[in-house]
């Protein structure tokens, strides 16, 4: 067994630069605007710490295996003109296994964005909130290689997490009923370009928040369910495999509703899992809310 090594967590503050794009008619921001968050922390205070150094030179990389972003409701209002800030948490952790082969490493990240006030971010509005869980991987090593079983000096995090998998995240939630029988294929299939990708030669993971939430909202509208905001409130994606320019997808959906606390008719959402052609295996498992 490896010996479990404490780490302390790293927590990193700094501006967030918003784009036009990133803040609604309403004034939210949207969900692909929160993981821009997470750059202040990569920027500014992760690549300069030494065991991210002793990663790399061992062929360890941080791979995105889910994504949560929430948007934030009451007063989390802002414009492009005003000053904002993030606050993101990060730090090492394992994933208990019954087996050493099941072990997992894990980089989780946790940011805050606020709307800035002279008090400073205690006085702060809550625009919205972005988790980010990565695992450890050595993505450039042969197939049956890739497996991070504890860090350079071989040791693991001593901090657990808890994973929760695709099956759980493409799910409904409890409560909830469902708007539809079983999942349907959505009508429209996406080409990927590479305009989708990114330096890591496969499509951009904020390239699938963008696809889910259309395809959303086009079957909630086929449904005749479209909620009267029409704003994301939560959306969770587990991403199972990548995808590559060329690759033709398609969303499985199934739209349901759930209770909401101070709502009579409660919000709508859909339970969602990605397939690329001829592939019976999910790209990505996911589920999106709107108010």
């Amino acid at each position: 067994m490896h010996p479990l090594r404490a780490i302390d967590p790293l927590v990193v503050e700094g501006p967030l630069e918003l784009r036009f794009e990133d803040v609604t008619q309403q004034g939210r921001l949207t969900p692909t605007a929160l993981p821009h968050a997470l750059s202040i922390a990569w920027r500014t205070a992760i690549v300069h710490h030494p065991l991210h150094g002793e990663l790399l030179a061992s062929g360890i990389l941080p791979v995105l295996s889910r994504l949560v972003c929430e948007p934030a409701g009451g007063d989390g209002l802002v414009t492009v003109r005003d000053r904002v800030g993030a606050r993101v948490r990060c730090h090492l952790a394992h994933v208990p296994a019954a087996s050493p082969a099941d072990l997992r490493i894990v980089f989780v990240m946790e940011g805050h964005c606020f709307r800035e006030a002279p008090g400073g971010i205690a006085q702060a509005t809550l625009l919205g909130r972005v988790w980010a869980e990565h695992v450890l991987s050595r993505p450039m090593a042969p197939h049956g290689q890739r497996r991070v079983y504890a860090l350079p000096d071989g040791s693991i995090p001593a901090a657990v997490h808890a994973w929760v998998d695709g099956d759980s995240i493409d799910a409904l939630p409890p409560d909830a009923e469902a708007l539809e029988p079983e999942a349907q294929d959505d009508a429209c299939v996406t080409v990927f370009g590479m305009d989708h990708t990114d330096g890591n030669h496969h499509v951009n993971s904020l390239v699938y928040v963008r696809l889910l939430m259309d395809a959303a909202l086009r079957r909630l509208d086929a449904l005749g369910a479209l909620p009267s905001a029409l704003r994301v409130r939560h959306v969770d994606l587990r991403f199972v495999r990548p995808s590559f320019a060329t690759d033709r997808v398609r969303w499985r959906l199934q739209a349901f509703r759930a209770p909401q606390a101070g709502t009579a008719s409660g919000h709508v959402g859909v339970r969602a899992a990605l397939y690329a052609h001829g592939d019976p295996r999910p790209r990505v498992r996911a589920r999106v809310e709107f108010d």
